[in-house]
């Protein structure tokens, strides 16, 4: 494109300001963080609407890094990433 760097960072801005770029992430190893241990948990609860309950339970408990409430004999599905296998033991 042959842009200057001023040239470029101003394109940049503007397709921040328009909203075409939405945010800037990194991508991180869990291994070499030390979380050694991925899993996707499933559950049922005994709850007519178990997402509020459920969501509020979940969200301080930082091995929980996704969720996902589905249909079918399953409530939720959570993706968790830790550094001790002792987590998925409390899990059960």
């Amino acid at each position: 494109m042959n842009l200057s760097p001023t040239a470029t960072i101003e394109r940049v801005k503007r397709m921040e300001e328009e909203g075409i770029i939405l945010d800037y992430r990194a991508t991180v190893d869990p291994a070499k963080v030390g979380y050694y241990f991925s899993a996707i948990l499933s559950f049922q609860t005994n709850y007519g609407n178990p997402d509020p309950v459920i969501d509020e339970i979940i969200k301080d408990i930082p091995e929980i890094v996704s969720s996902w409430s589905i249909t079918g004999s399953n409530d939720f599905l959570l993706r968790c990433i830790s550094s001790r296998w002792s987590f998925y033991r409390s899990c059960s």
